[in-house]
């Protein structure tokens, strides 16, 4: 988070939270499936090797609060504005 902060110039102390957003691998694909646009083709023709790599990473921000949000059902996008706005009233839970 510090390169970029430094890079947007962001003054100090400004609060950084980071909304993660997750889906199963099932339902990544059916999505990708539907969405039938030609930038998907090569993922869903290796769709292991694309998975392995995309499932196993990890959010690499530090230093900013995150909330994570459960995709594979219909997120209620209200709360997550709400936890947001939270920021600096103490520590952000998990938002599944």
């Amino acid at each position: 988070m510090t390169v970029s902060a430094d890079r947007a110039s962001w003054p100090a102390g400004t609060p950084v939270v980071v909304v993660e957003v997750r889906a199963s691998a099932e339902t990544l694909r059916t999505r990708l499936t539907q969405r039938g646009l030609p930038r998907d083709r090569a993922k869903l023709a290796d769709w292991p090797a694309f998975w392995q790599r995309l499932g196993a990473q990890d959010c690499a921000w530090s230093g900013a609060r995150h909330i994570v949000v459960d995709n594979d059902t219909q997120p209620d996008l209200d709360a997550v504005v709400r936890l947001a706005g939270k920021i600096g009233q103490g520590p952000l839970p998990a938002f599944y």
